[in-house]
């Protein structure tokens, strides 16, 4: 088939257009996550996260402990706004928001995967979601973990599309970053695996008889060539792979045990998941969240989970079997809490995309439009609302699942209390603090002397 100039013009223009229209989730994903973002004191996770990031950016030490807390990556991306714009809660907070806006941005390479209404509906999913933003606006793991997790689908199936080697690049490096930022990397790497592999299934499955055995061959000669084919690009993305741990987890060539607690780490963890310390939910907690906060998404996704396998591509089962088993390992862990809940929102957004885009694609008439869009649209301002609600009003009401052990606004009463008091004795003041539960005090108090 040819492909002239004036087809190329229609290309370009589409193009174009669709860049424009995904402006207003990329928008919508700004506005909220930036917008004052200081409204919220920080979380106790905050407080004890700044600890460690004051203490690395002031005497420039950290080391790695396996027991406690989770990897490097928060510590050492959350110096660069440090390093420029100085110390406050919006630097604090500033990588989490830029890396929640990038989750958006980086669904853009799936339009074809998912289709432009897809791509936009998913966007807007991500970009309003209760729980999406109000963990963006919050400088814990959980964000940097989705913005990885979604990089590495991302560069999979680009280079499945493409075959440029770059992208095996780009999942070695993705899958690096997973590694240092938090010890679940294990639960994502296993569903990934699974899932590929029961997608590239059920695939063969339903080939005739005679042409699963060929494909099946196809399969793993494809896989050889492509070795062969990118044997240097493959070494250099492992010793890539390989270094980013290396920097992280030695704290950049100061701390060499720690690199040892990349393994360690797994064991103390596993044990953490059991022994579950005050956080026990139910099997059934995350359903109930998805319900309360995230309707549309859990809706829409399992919608998208039964058009996926009717429509039966690799790209849509491997989603589907991704959604499905990290909602069930999350939830058989008694170790719940909500923000865990990120893992499961991003593949059911991205179903809920892809159901939407089939359904936009037998949207031919007048009345079929009339009916579709207003219902769209109804749906995301509800949405919108609920998101609105909750990072602006209830961030702090612990009705609210996703509110969880969250410092209450008051604390800003004595922080001004603190403020006028030390107008008159300085801030050499002696502050004592008696609640067995102080954080994040220490970040509000990192003026004072004593």
């Amino acid at each position: 088939m040819k492909f002239g100039y004036e087809d190329l013009k229609v290309w370009n223009k589409d193009r174009v257009l669709l860049l424009i229209a995904f402006f207003l989730p990329m928008l919508i994903a700004s506005l909220i996550r930036f917008w004052d973002i200081d409204l919220r004191p920080l979380h106790s996770d905050e407080g004890v996260n700044s600890f460690f990031l004051l203490n690395l950016y002031n005497n420039n030490y950290y080391h790695y402990d396996p027991s406690n807390y989770h990897g490097p990556f928060l510590y050492y991306i959350g110096l660069i706004p440090f390093y420029i714009l100085g110390i406050s809660d919006f630097s604090f907070r500033l990588m989490p928001i830029l890396f929640g806006i990038m989750v958006v941005a980086l669904l853009y390479p799936l339009r074809r995967r998912i289709g432009k209404m897809g791509l936009l509906t998913t966007g807007l999913l991500i970009a309003i979601s209760p729980a999406n933003s109000f963990f963006s606006r919050d400088t814990i793991h959980e964000t940097y973990l989705v913005f990885f997790s979604l990089a590495v689908v991302v560069s999979f199936f680009l280079y499945s599309e493409t075959r440029k080697s770059r992208y095996i690049l780009f999942a070695a490096a993705s899958l690096a970053f997973i590694i240092t930022i938090k010890e679940t990397y294990i639960m994502t790497f296993a569903v990934y695996a699974l899932s590929l592999a029961i997608a590239y299934g059920y695939e063969i499955v339903f080939l005739p008889k005679g042409a699963r055995f060929q494909h099946f061959k196809d399969v793993f000669a494809t896989f050889a060539i492509d070795c062969k084919k990118n044997k240097y690009a493959i070494g250099i993305s492992i010793g890539v792979f390989l270094l980013i741990n290396f920097l992280f987890y030695s704290s950049f060539f100061t701390y060499y045990a720690g690199i040892k607690g990349i393994l360690t780490t797994l064991k103390i963890w596993s044990k953490t998941g059991v022994h579950i310390g005050g956080h026990a939910k139910p099997f059934i907690y995350y359903f109930k969240v998805l319900y309360k906060f995230e309707l549309p998404i859990l809706v829409l996704g399992i919608a998208g989970f039964y058009y996926a396998f009717r429509r039966g591509n690799k790209f849509s089962v491997f989603v589907s079997l991704w959604a499905i088993l990290m909602y069930v390992i999350y939830s058989l862990i008694p170790y719940k809490t909500p923000w865990l809940i990120l893992n499961i929102v991003l593949p059911f957004t991205i179903l809920a995309g892809i159901f939407v885009n089939g359904i936009f694609g037998i949207v031919k008439k007048r009345w079929h439009y009339a009916i579709f869009y207003p219902i769209y649209v109804i749906i995301f301002c509800i949405f919108c609302y609920q998101s609105i609600m909750l990072n602006f009003k209830n961030y702090d009401d612990e009705r609210y699942e996703l509110v969880y052990v969250q410092t209450k606004r008051g604390v800003f009463n004595l922080l001004d209390r603190m403020k006028s008091l030390s107008n008159s004795c300085g801030k050499n003041m002696v502050i004592n603090v008696v609640s067995k539960e102080y954080w994040p005090l220490p970040w509000y108090f990192r003026e004072y002397k004593n």
